[in-house]
């Protein structure tokens, strides 16, 4: 299909993923750019990026606005405020589209 990325599908929905970068020359982490042509190739208007890193910012109009952003800290599980805000926030998108990623 064209792209070179470091993701794991955990279920038919569901997409986990290294953080996006903007430098060309990272190893370890995806190419926001083609992060972007991934997602809105294959789900055009219907997924939803939860952004955990603590550290790396990158504005959310680059995914169309479709990012939350839930600082969990390195090496650490999240605060379970953090899990309830995520859980929540993930049904709300799959409620609104069932089909959703």
């Amino acid at each position: 299909d064209g792209f070179s990325l470091d993701l794991s599908y955990i279920t038919s929905t569901c997409i986990a993923m290294s953080q996006p970068v903007m430098t060309p020359d990272a190893y370890f982490a995806n190419r926001i750019n083609e992060l972007r042509r991934f997602f809105t190739t294959k789900y055009p208007g219907r997924y939803f990026i939860f952004n955990l890193s603590p550290d790396l910012a990158y504005d959310d109009e680059f995914f169309g606005g479709r990012v939350e952003k839930i600082p969990v800290q390195n090496h650490s599980p999240p605060t379970m405020h953090q899990l309830v805000g995520f859980v929540e926030h993930a049904a709300r998108h799959l409620e609104r589209d069932p089909d959703g990623c």
